[in-house]
């Protein structure tokens, strides 16, 4: 559809995708990120009984 029917649409719709996608991104390492923690903690705590 041409730009003057949307108002912009695809634009918006391609700005919204890239802060979901970084958003995705963000969300993805601070999980990981917990779970090397925690494993890291598990490690001390089995390492510092032996």
């Amino acid at each position: 559809f041409p730009d003057a029917i949307t108002g912009g649409l695809r634009r918006t719709t391609d700005m919204v995708r890239g802060v979901l996608e970084r958003t995705r991104s963000d969300l993805t390492l601070v999980m990981r990120q917990k779970e090397l923690e925690d494993r890291l903690r598990e490690f001390e705590g089995k390492s510092s009984v032996d």
